[in-house]
């Protein structure tokens, strides 16, 4: 007779690479794991299948102290026996971009390939929640089915076990949540006996099964049961085959098969079972912890990711990849180093910072490493391009020429910042610099930073900024400037246009589009010139303490906040030029030294943290760029600095990976059943956005993911700063019920120390998308780069865009060389709702087009038009272009 129910015994480990332990500590155990589970897949072909927790990296690890297994792992990785892949390791989502996502699975795929066929299923059992496009990058790499713990619960009640996940773009994977986690099968049958030694119980390990069976079958829309036999760090079970049989022997409703995620998703499709479907973000603790703390633990770890990850995104990747088409060398191993480094650091462990205090020293090095390489082979790129260009201007005989490049797919109009170098000789001035661009007109500029160094004969060596409006440079481009050290009485050339309503007084910045006022505690007021609406109290501080543990902020049963409100402080005009002007104040604020003794308050004794606060405003810029210095000298609370929009709203907009999500202010209905209780906070990419009745403000960051959204009679967006903890993980949180981990002291997650916070603002009419906030975004966070050069010949012009995309909600977001083969790979993005034509302006020939995967597989030819190509991009669409060269 058949039976009802087929049960999918999935032996695994879940590999936390760094966490309780750092990594050589846990690597010795994953040498032993893996040593005996070679030696369980050699001696007993019943033993069908193992996977390796979806990671390839633990193969890096463990050969790099085992190489005389390689061939033996690739022979069971190609009998299907040892399943690897298809990440290069298990990614935290919410705090590393898109790119890095999609680098990691493309990075995954490539060293599975080198050994078998990557396993396709998207295998995520651990980290804390799943962004919205995690659908489209999955099926972007050929994947159908997606097999997670967390994040489920703001569906519908009628949602089952299995649903179609959709993308924003409608994109759609099957899901699979792990009803009763990821370790509901582990250690079937394990007691031990009176002297204390392990043996395995046949009949209670069928008790086991038949537990999950009654569990998850009511949930389930198939009769395709899975059971997950392994949790963390735990080694293969070598009496599986003989549980199997002896279940299949005691079930009468049920089947038990060793099975891989791969046959879970084949079983249950051929049923066809009417599924449910859900959109959106995975990002509920219904049943089980989210653990949304983690977005701002041990912060400058975020803040070393992003640096990291732009830096390869934005200059390392494209302007190699454009020096190659005009003969640099592309050093494809170097490049696929640096991005090894930066994603070691993004395991849900490790980037999310709730791991020991070693764990986190050791990420730093991986993370200055990689910033090495990209740095070193960016400027190699963007050195070769401006060797390419045509200097030979008419300019003054000293005059040094300057290339600026541009590394977005729009026209970027914006300052930017040269360093210069010299050496002054005694008695003589310094003398003044002047700007010119390619057709020797004036543009303004200013000096700033200014550092001298005394050298031998009474010589001095001076450095400085040069600062100067760059003017409009073409989309992933550059654009020519000459710079001339001159005595400030013999500028000639065409005059310089009139710099147009940039001014500082004693505390107030003003330009064509804002006005601030500038309080001596460091908030502001804000008027948009353009709308005539009126921001105040922008960046005020408020600090409560944190109660909490790395994985979660909690309040003390005695909270008590603290704010700058009425602070005083010493108000200065740092810089005044025509290009930029800014505004520094010096205040502090005097904090609780940290909690009480028994933690149910903060401490009576305070401590002085001084804060200096800059406020840049630039010629020609409708956004306000913020500087905060903070030295920690307080443990155990939470910074953040608030900005009120000054209406009430009921959403706002945050950007995620390759999408803007809408969320609701208020927070979800939640009951005491919940595994997790909704909290307030929210995370972002780049920018939130908060806007109602014509009145929007836009607060952007670099690398500070945590944002809160406060509804009240007006909207407040709460700026995550800085979190400070004690505890790995405690259970006295009034945010959580009981640990999230193993209960170890972590005294550097205090983060004690100088801090630095790059943040801003800007206000808008309309909505978001009518102010195009995410160029402000990212423009903000990738400037323009200036490159020193030679006077030379050269086949490039004195301007040029490389490529250029249009519409306007259209964003690049990578520009690199294709890992397999010499192509050049374009991926872009569209940030809206609204569906488009994208066309893609090219500035170099190419042979051939087509639309392709995410894994870099050709799909569809396009036709090139004189270097034009345009295809449809609908809502939210992330599409991927192979050029021929």
């Amino acid at each position: 007779m058949e039976k009802k129910y087929t049960m999918v015994l999935v032996s695994h480990t879940h590999w936390d690479r760094e966490w309780y332990l750092p990594f050589q500590e846990f690597r010795i155990k994953l040498v032993r794991l893996t040593d005996k589970l070679l030696k369980i897949l050699d001696t007993d072909p019943d033993f069908r299948t193992f996977v390796f927790d979806g990671q390839t990296v633990v193969l890096e690890d463990y050969l790099e102290i085992r190489p005389h297994e390689r061939n033996h792992i690739a022979q069971l990785v190609r009998s299907g026996r040892l399943k690897v892949g298809p990440w290069y390791i298990l990614p935290d989502e919410w705090l590393v971009s898109g790119e890095a996502t999609v680098r990691n699975l493309l990075l995954g795929h490539l060293i599975a390939e080198q050994f078998g066929q990557p396993m396709k299923a998207g295998y995520v059992p651990d980290p804390f929640g799943h962004i919205s496009q995690m659908p489209q990058i999955l099926r972007g790499f050929g994947i159908e089915d997606f097999y997670f713990s967390r994040g489920r619960g703001l569906e519908e009640e009628e949602m089952t076990c299995e649903f179609w996940w959709e993308a924003p773009d409608g994109t759609r994977v099957m899901a699979v949540t792990q009803g009763s986690g990821y370790c509901s099968a582990s250690s079937l049958g394990l007691t031990r006996d009176p002297d204390g030694s392990a043996r395995t119980d046949l009949d209670l390990a069928v008790e086991q099964i038949a537990a999950q069976r009654d569990k998850l079958a009511p949930l389930s829309a198939s009769t395709v049961i899975l059971l997950n036999n392994g949790c963390d760090h735990l080694e293969a079970q070598p009496e599986i085959p003989e549980i199997i049989r002896r279940a299949n022997e005691k079930l009468e409703d049920a089947v038990v098969i060793h099975g891989s995620f791969e046959d879970v998703g084949r079983l249950i499709k051929e049923q066809k079972p009417d599924l449910p479907t859900y959109r959106g973000e995975l990002r509920s603790g219904r049943y089980c912890g989210l653990l949304p703390g983690i977005l701002s633990t041990r912060m400058y770890i975020k803040q070393a990711n992003e640096r990291t990850q732009t830096l390869l995104e934005k200059w390392t990747e494209p302007f190699c990849a454009l020096a190659n088409i005009y003969g640099s060398d592309y050093d494809s191993a170097m490049v696929r180093m640096a991005w090894r480094l930066c994603l070691q650091n993004h395991p849900h462990d490790s980037i999310c910072g709730c791991s020991v205090d070693q764990v986190h020293k050791e990420m730093m090095p991986r993370f200055d490493q990689s910033q090495q390489i990209g740095n070193t082979l960016a400027r190699e790129g963007l050195q070769h391009l401006a060797s390419r260009v045509n200097t030979v201007l008419e300019m003054p005989e000293q005059a040094t020429p300057v290339v600026v490049f541009n590394a977005h797919g729009w026209d970027v109009n914006e300052a930017v910042t040269v360093r210069m170098s010299g050496l002054l000789e005694p008695g003589k001035a310094a003398g003044e610099f002047v700007v010119r661009d390619s057709r020797g007109v004036i543009v303004p500029c200013q000096v700033t930073n200014i550092e001298r160094t005394e050298l031998s004969y009474h010589k001095l060596w001076r450095d400085c900024d040069l600062v100067f409006n760059a003017g409009k440079v073409p989309a992933l481009g550059y654009k020519s400037f000459s710079i001339e050290r001159v005595d400030h009485r013999h500028v000639g050339g065409q005059p310089a246009l009139r710099p147009a309503g940039l001014v500082a007084s004693e505390n107030s910045l003003e330009n064509e589009h804002v006005k601030i006022s500038v309080r001596p505690n460091g908030s502001f007021d804000l008027l948009d010139k353009t709308t005539d609406n009126l921001f105040e109290g922008l960046n005020l501080f408020e600090d409560t303490e944190d109660a909490g543990d790395e994985y979660d902020y909690s309040p003390a049963r005695l909270s008590r906040r603290i704010t700058s409100s009425g602070g005083s402080g010493t108000v200065e005009i740092v810089e005044s030029g025509p290009v930029c002007a800014t505004i520094r104040v010096h205040t502090q604020l005097e904090l609780p030294a940290g909690l009480s003794q028994d933690r149910s308050a903060r401490s009576c004794e305070s401590i002085s943290c001084p804060v200096t606060v800059s406020i840049t405003v630039r010629r020609g810029l409708p956004r306000v760029d913020i500087t905060t210095e903070f030295a920690n000298n307080a443990k155990d609370h939470r910074l953040r600095a608030w900005f009120p929009v000054g209406v009430a709203a009921k959403v706002s907009q945050a950007e995620g990976q390759f999408c803007v999500v809408e969320r609701s202010i208020d927070m979800p209905s939640s009951d005491p059943t919940w595994n997790q209780k909704p909290q307030p906070e929210q995370p972002q990419q780049s920018f939130v956005n908060v806007q109602a009745n014509g009145r929007g403000l836009t607060v952007i960051n670099q690398g500070l993911p945590e944002c809160e959204v406060m509804r009240s009679s007006d909207a407040v967006i709460a700026l995550t700063l800085l979190r400070c903890c004690a505890w790995l993980s405690t259970g006295d949180l009034l945010t959580r019920d009981g640990g999230a981990g193993p209960e170890i002291k972590t005294p550097d997650a205090q983060c004690l120390g100088s801090h630095t916070f790059r943040y801003a603002v800007y206000a808008h009419g309309g909505d978001w998308k009518d102010g195009q906030v995410w160029r402000q975004a990212h423009q903000h966070n990738v400037p323009l780069r200036a490159v020193l050069t030679g006077v030379h010949p050269g086949v490039l012009p004195t301007e040029k865009s490389f490529i250029s995309i249009e519409p306007k909600n259209l964003v690049v977001s990578a520009l690199k060389k294709a890992d397999r083969d010499d192509s050049i790979i374009l991926r872009l993005y569209n940030t809206t709702d609204e569906s488009v034509t994208a066309s893609v302006r090219l500035g170099f020939a190419v042979k051939s087009a087509s639309l392709a995967n995410m894994n870099e597989e050709p799909a569809e030819e396009l036709s090139v038009d004189n270097g034009l190509l345009s295809f449809d991009m609908p809502a939210f669409r992330v599409q991927t272009i192979r050029l021929s060269l």
